[in-house]
C-alpha cells in the first residue's frame, strides 16, 4: 500500500489504466493524472477522496471512473488546479456515505465533464456540498427524470415556491430543468447564471397567464421579472 495515494497517478506519461483501486484512512485518496481511466474506485476514511491540482496548460487530457464509492471522508473531489487550467472528468456513478463537508469543491471552476451524484442515507440534494464547479455538471441521480414533486417514500421534496420579482433562485434538483413561468399580470425578463450573481438577461414580453419556458441548468440560479403573482411549474430532464 502506498503512504499516499496522491503519488500514484500525479502527471505521469501514457495511460493509466486501473481495473480496481482503494485507498483507506490517508490524506489525499486519489491525485488524478491525466490519461487516467478506472472502472471501480473506494477512497474510505480519507481526508479528501479525489484531488487534482494540475498547473500545466490551459486544456489537460481529462479522466474518466465508472464507479466510485466515497465514505466518510472529509471532502470528496477537491480541485486546486490553477485558474487556466481545465480538467474534463466523467465519473459515471459517484456514490457517497456520511460525507463531512463537502461532495465536490472547486472554486475557480477547472472541472468539465460530468458526474452522476447519489448518496446513501435519505440526502435528495448535493446542493449544501457543492463549492463553485460552476462548469461541471453535477447529475442528481436521486432525482428522476418527468415534473418534479414530492415523494415523501424515498425522501424528494417538493419543489421551491415561485421565487419573488428579480429575486434568484437555484436549481436544487441538480438536473438540468424546464421551468415554466407565468405570471397574473405580465412577465417582462429572466436571467441565468451559475452562481446566485445571475449573468444573461433575456428580455421577453409576455401578458396574463402565458407560460414562458426558462431552461436551468443543474445548480443553476435563475430569476423572472414580472408583475402580479408568478406560478412556476418544473419539469427535470
Amino acid at each position: 500500500m502506498f503512504d499516499t495515494a496522491a503519488q500514484l497517478f500525479e502527471y505521469r506519461p501514457g495511460a493509466r489504466n486501473v481495473g480496481l483501486f482503494s485507498a483507506e484512512g490517508i490524506a489525499v485518496g486519489l491525485q488524478l493524472g491525466e490519461h487516467t481511466s478506472i472502472t471501480r474506485l473506494a477512497t474510505i476514511y480519507c481526508d479528501v477522496g479525489i484531488k487534482t491540482d494540475f498547473t500545466l496548460g490551459a486544456v489537460v487530457h481529462g479522466g474518466t471512473i465508472q464507479y466510485w464509492s466515497c465514505e466518510a471522508c472529509n471532502g470528496g473531489l477537491l480541485s486546486t488546479a490553477a485558474a487556466t487550467c481545465q480538467y474534463p472528468l466523467f465519473i459515471g456513478n459517484a456514490d457517497f456515505e456520511v460525507m463531512n463537508t463537502y461532495y465536490v469543491s472547486d472554486t475557480v471552476y477547472n472541472l468539465t465533464g460530468t458526474m452522476y451524484w447519489q448518496e446513501l442515507g435519505g440526502v435528495s440534494s448535493p446542493v449544501n456540498g457543492v463549492t463553485g464547479a460552476a462548469h461541471y455538471n453535477i447529475v442528481n441521480t436521486r432525482m428522476y427524470p418527468g415534473p418534479w414533486a414530492a415523494n415523501a417514500g424515498i425522501g424528494i421534496p417538493a419543489p421551491p415556491a415561485a421565487p419573488a420579482t428579480a429575486t434568484a433562485q437555484q436549481n436544487t434538483a441538480f438536473r438540468n430543468a424546464t421551468v415554466y413561468a407565468s405570471a397574473t399580470t405580465s412577465i417582462t425578463s429572466f436571467a441565468l447564471g451559475p452562481t446566485n450573481a445571475l449573468g444573461t438577461s433575456v428580455t421577453v414580453t409576455h401578458g396574463a397567464n402565458v407560460a414562458v419556458p426558462i431552461r436551468v441548468p443543474g445548480g443553476w440560479w435563475y430569476s423572472v421579472t414580472y408583475t402580479g403573482t408568478l406560478t412556476t411549474n418544473w419539469v427535470l430532464d
